[in-house]
């Protein structure tokens, strides 16, 4: 028994020893630290979307504008929103009231910066809902319920904050 022992701690010896012997000193390249926070890049859940003048809180997604360049001018792609179907407010009224007038309405989306202050506004001019989707009921299932509007616009605004945060 002692043998074995012995014999285990005397091989993990050598397995100590020849990992010490063969180890080669790591070399970390100098990085630059920058504190210039402009240089960080967006992150996607830090926005705001101004919509029917509902409470932000019920956006759960939004999609970002995108376009076709054809011969020159830019064709806008539809986007998407999900939110909340929320108890007290009413969302589905207010998609159907917005649906069926076929009003355009200009939808808002504010991307913040770490600190939280706007650092882009999109406003997608004269948008009209192509399609929504209340989602489906099931005994099987305790989620929220769930909207998913799809829009379409006839053109981008862009502004970006006048100064850059430092």
């Amino acid at each position: 028994m002692f043998e074995g022992l012995f014999f285990f701690a005397f091989a993990m010896f050598l397995i100590v020893i020849l990992l010490v012997w063969n180890k080669k000193p790591i070399v970390v390249p100098r990085q630059t630290v920058s504190n210039d926070l402009s240089l960080f890049p967006k992150t996607g859940h830090r926005w705001i979307a101004e919509v029917l003048g509902l409470d932000s809180i019920l956006m759960l997604s939004i999609t970002r504008p995108a376009f076709d360049c054809v011969g020159g001018s830019l064709s806008w792609q539809p986007i998407f929103m999900e939110m909340h179907d929320a108890v007290g407010v009413n969302t589905s009224q207010e998609l159907i009231s917005w649906s069926k007038s076929c009003e355009p309405r200009d939808v808002i989306i504010k991307h913040l910066n770490l600190d939280g202050s706007i650092n882009e506004t999109w406003t997608l001019c004269n948008a009209v809902v192509d399609s929504v989707n209340f989602g489906s009921l099931s005994y099987e299932s305790v989620e929220s319920l769930r909207i998913i509007v799809e829009l379409n616009y006839e053109d981008v605004k862009v502004e970006y904050s006048a100064t850059p945060v430092q």
